[in-house]
């Protein structure tokens, strides 16, 4: 078949390339509609305490179930069956009616929960069958569940042929998946079986993969871009390729797997597992950054009144020496299988570095490289002390961004071009100053999936650009000139 150019809705960014399988609904739906809502239920309470998702995916579940749990959408939809109406008919017209009453709202939140109802339809109505990992997945409409079951099966990402509000529910859902999802596509069926790349940010298609993306999926070619990786887990950097490092490896992710404290040999030989699979390339593991938004599993919570601004990662480390010293041992224990570096998370100033490193050096993992990441205003304006206590620096954008403009980071995003000089110029400070000293700076937000900030980031001296999988491919074209070089 000859080359084919698709362009839709771009809901949620990156480049991909994977095969193409329809996901066909399952046409069955079940007789027992309080069993059919009891299940659909279930499946969102699930999602909404899966501690492993971030915080955004288990909102929008809570989102979801609150919805199903109303009791007039329950018995409107039995009432229409009583009336001889077929369930499927019933879910539509009631999901549809309720959406007609929120449509001509002026409160935009109930406008939004009119669109989040037929999403809610399509969870109702049937499962979804199964595809290979890796496939990307193609439907007719996006639902929450549809998005939830993508991520668990591996899917790459989903084309579909309705369109979504960029800002609604199903949009952040997949952002915080990490899923590249393209809505708007027409014949959508003609897609099934082929080799396709996908642009999540402007909603391209093209049949096969781009004369650009080849170049920046080999080795020889990603080797001169200063991209690293942004993981969970050691089966991330497994199924990588195309970037120079790990620049930030979420430890406490291990916890938040399992809802419960690893044992020893179940944390170590993860980070095992991390440096075998990076062959040799730095891995940059992140200290424990719990609170906030991430209690330490089977932990009794601190009650704050603001969690963000309370005790939260290296605070919280300080804290609990005894859970500080047990995770520097595992990975003093891994040091051998790679090359291992560690990031302290939420520093606010010296004495905080001074602490880790003087523990890290009495458990004899002074050879160790220990790094402090700068996503406080307080670390960032005090860079130049920080360079003296650390090995290297990376910045946290997203804190630093919401504590910059006294913002919830969840709701802020990447500030947009026009918006984001007051957070330029401290980036500016802290890139002159650890230029200065000599310490490499690396940057492990959203910001530096952005292919307009990339480029300024790198501009300013910033040493590295560290992405989820998904972008790496979309950063590496953004900051690739066309004559070569960075």
């Amino acid at each position: 078949m000859s080359k084919m150019q698709v362009t839709g809705q771009g809901l949620s960014g990156g480049l991909i390339t994977g095969e193409a399988a329809l996901v066909q609904d399952v046409t069955g739906v079940a007789s027992d509609i309080s069993a059919m809502f009891t299940v659909a239920k279930r499946r969102y309470q699930q999602y909404a305490n899966d501690q492993s998702l971030s915080t955004e995916a288990r909102e929008v579940a809570l989102v979801y179930l609150s919805l199903i749990e109303d009791p007039l959408l329950l018995g409107t939809v039995q009432d229409k069956v009583r009336a001889g109406v077929t369930v499927r008919e019933a879910v539509l017209a009631t999901c549809g009616e309720l959406r007609a009453s929120f449509e001509y709202s002026k409160n935009a939140y109930l406008r939004a929960r009119g669109n989040d109802l037929l999403h809610l339809a399509g969870d109702l109505l049937g499962p979804n069958k199964e595809t290979a990992r890796g496939a990307i997945w193609l439907v007719a409409n996006l639902t929450p569940t549809l998005l939830f079951s993508a991520n668990e099966q591996g899917a790459k990402g989903i084309l579909c042929t309705g369109t979504l509000p960029t800002s609604g529910h199903l949009a952040i859902l997949a952002r915080s998946l990490g899923l590249v999802v393209v809505g708007g596509i027409e014949d959508i069926h003609k897609l099934d079986g082929l080799v396709i790349s996908v642009d999540g940010k402007s909603g391209v298609i093209y049949t096969g993969p781009t004369p650009e993306q080849v170049t920046v999926n080999s080795y020889a070619d990603a080797a001169d871009l200063p991209l690293w990786l942004n993981v969970s887990s050691s089966a991330e950097i497994g199924s990588t390729e195309g970037y120079r490092g790990v620049g930030l490896f979420r430890t406490e992710f291990i916890y938040l797997r399992s809802n419960s404290i690893p044992s020893r040999d179940t944390e170590c030989e993860e980070y095992k597992r991390a440096l075998l699979a990076a062959k040799g390339k730095p891995v940059v593991f992140r200290l424990l950054d719990f609170g906030a938004d991430k209690p330490l599993p089977g932990s009794l919570a601190k009650v704050e009144q603001n969690p963000m601004l309370g005790t939260r990662g290296v605070r919280l480390l300080l804290d609990e020496p005894d859970l500080l010293q047990r995770q520097l041992e595992l990975l003093i224990a891994a040091s051998p299988y790679g090359n291992l570096h560690i990031m302290v998370p939420m520093v606010t100033d010296v004495g905080e570095m001074c602490k880790v490193r003087s523990m890290l050096s009495s458990l004899g993992g002074g050879h160790i490289p220990l790094g402090a990441m700068v996503e406080t205003p307080a670390a960032a304006l005090l860079t130049r002390e920080l360079c003296s206590v650390s090995d290297f620096l990376s910045l946290g954008t997203n804190d630093l961004s919401a504590y910059v403009y006294a913002s919830d980071r969840m709701s802020l995003g990447v500030p947009a071009r026009g918006e984001a000089e007051a957070l330029m110029r401290l980036i500016k400070i802290v890139a002159d100053e650890a230029v200065a000293c000599n310490k490499s700076l690396g940057v492990c937000g959203e910001m530096a999936a952005d292919p307009v900030f990339a480029r300024r980031l790198i501009d300013l001296g910033c040493s590295y650009l560290s992405v989820s999988s998904q972008e790496l491919s979309y950063v590496a074209n953004a900051l690739k000139p066309r004559g070569g070089g960075v």
